[in-house]
């Protein structure tokens, strides 16, 4: 999947136009699909979804019977009135052509649901209706719920690896969902600190009486956020800038000069950071011992994550960067990253650098440096104590230091460590930590300063590049002169713009 499809407010009737497109096959083989829709006033085509299809022999006579009661027999009956519910209570709206879902028994991580579509419910010419297909994602969500994973956190399907039927459905289908892995994925949320990104399950469709008509492998739901469901409709144009210079004569006495601050002498009006961490009641030399305490904090994390990833050291071993990134499965994006934890490694004595490659200078029987004898946790604390005005920086670099090894893998989204929805993470540290509230005021002194001797028929514009979530524009704002200037800020993110507003 690569967008969801979304409709306007009700007051828009117009609707969305859908296209299926199918390729030709050439060898009888399968054939690639895509599927595109269009609004009303929009020029071009979006696309929502590619994969392929093809037909293959009929499963169903090599397929055994198996007992559907056994398998319940170690589930719960739940109640599926509660689950609808709490559908609604996650904001998804569930109409009564998708309650589906009759009777299911869970338990964590496992669901087996009875599936009936509604007699008014037209089926004819489809091999598998989409409102069934919608119920055996509903099993599976009950499997999921039941971990606590999805507690106050919303899945969207996201694409699947395989999924197969032996012919058409028949209006009752009993569907077996089981959530994959799901104990390390409730110590991931556990260490984390915040839901799984991706969460996969695999489901098998039975008949009634036992006998197993379908399948969907790797089904595969990926978190989501408004901000994330909107930014999937950004339009190119909003995507993309260009600079263009005009021409225009600026007028002599309307001239800059002299009307702000020289840089030069504001340097002599602004108190020192320094200064700023002392009344915040930190002394420059706790704030510097801090910094490299959290550098050698950094490289334990990194050797952890690494070592839970299945990296194993062999003193005098070379390892080549590009080959530890297929060996412990870190996707492209992050190939980067990879190689700056093996320089945190490399700074911290583990390994040596051999031109691309690295040498491992202490082996898995080796004993570590003093500081990566403890863990990270134990460390985390022990700052704590030790640095009480850097505890929000502690905090944030425990819950992303924790999922390393998972976002090297893909398997957590970056931002929603950096950023979670339940508050905390970079922002406590950029509002309440005293090192911000120093830095923060100090650039306000700066702004008071370099405003000081403007004239009183003169107004400014202001850009703020990189104003993230508004947390020194608060500071900028309150030392220009009232109306008497406009503001400009932007981010790289679009999901910072509503909380710095």
């Amino acid at each position: 999947m690569y967008s969801a499809l979304m409709f306007e407010e009700e007051t828009d009737r117009t609707g969305r136009k859908l296209q299926l497109i199918l390729d030709a096959s050439d060898d009888n083989s399968s054939r690639r699909f895509e599927i595109f829709s269009k609004g009303e006033s929009e020029e071009g085509w979006l696309r929502h979804a590619e994969g392929r299809i093809r037909a293959g022999k009929n499963h169903s006579s090599s397929l055994q019977h198996v007992d559907l009661n056994a398998i319940k027999a170690d589930l719960t009956r739940q109640s599926t009135a509660d689950f609808y519910e709490m559908r609604s209570a996650d904001k998804i709206y569930l109409g009564p052509f998708y309650h589906t879902m009759k009777a299911v028994w869970a338990r964590e991580g496992e669901a087996v649901g009875e599936l009936v579509l509604q007699e008014s419910v037209d089926a004819a010419g489809m091999e598998m209706h989409p409102l069934l297909l919608d119920g055996c994602f509903q099993v599976l969500s009950m499997g999921r719920y039941l971990t606590g994973v999805e507690h106050g956190a919303v899945y969207m399907p996201f694409g699947w690896e395989q999924l197969w039927i032996s012919g058409p459905m028949p209006g009752r289908v009993i569907c077996h969902a089981v959530l994959r892995d799901y104990a390390s994925v409730i110590e991931l949320e556990k260490n984390s600190g915040a839901p799984p990104e991706v969460l996969t399950g695999d489901l098998k469709f039975y008949s009634p009486d036992g006998y197993q008509i379908g399948g969907l492998q790797g089904f595969t739901v990926k978190r989501a956020t408004q901000t994330a469901l909107l930014s999937a409709h950004t339009k190119r144009d909003d995507l993309l800038y260009e600079v263009v210079w005009r021409n225009k004569t600026l007028s002599s006495n309307r001239s800059a000069q002299g009307v702000l601050t020289d840089p030069v002498i504001l340097a002599t009006q602004v108190q020192p950071l320094v200064d700023h961490l002392a009344e915040e009641g930190v002394e420059i030399s706790d704030r510097i011992a801090f910094m490299n305490d959290v550098e050698r904090l950094s490289g334990v994390y990194v050797l952890q994550a690494l070592e839970r990833m299945g990296w194993m050291r062999e003193a005098g071993a070379t390892i080549r960067a590009d080959g530890l990134h297929h060996h412990l499965k870190v996707i492209e994006e992050h190939r980067s990253l990879l190689r700056r934890t093996l320089n945190i490694l490399s700074e911290a004595g583990i390994l040596t650098p051999s031109g691309e490659n690295f040498i491992v200078q202490v082996g898995a029987e080796d004993p570590l440096p003093d500081e990566f004898v403890t863990e990270p946790e134990t460390l985390v604390y022990q700052f704590t104590e030790k640095y009480p005005h850097g505890i929000n920086e502690l905090m944030l670099l425990h819950r992303c230091g924790s999922a390393l090894a998972e976002v090297l893998q893909g398997r957590i989204e970056p931002l929603s460590l950096l950023f979670p929805e339940d508050g905390g993470g970079a922002t406590e540290h950029y509002i309440h930590s005293p090192f911000s509230h120093a830095r923060n005021r100090m650039l306000g002194d700066a702004i008071a300063a370099i405003v000081a001797d403007l004239p009183a028929d003169r107004n400014l514009r202001v850009l703020e590049v990189g104003a993230g979530t508004g947390a020194s524009t608060e500071y900028i704002l309150s030392n220009l002169p009232e109306g008497r200037f406009s503001l400009t800020f932007t981010d790289l993110s679009a999901c910072f713009i509503d909380p710095a507003e």
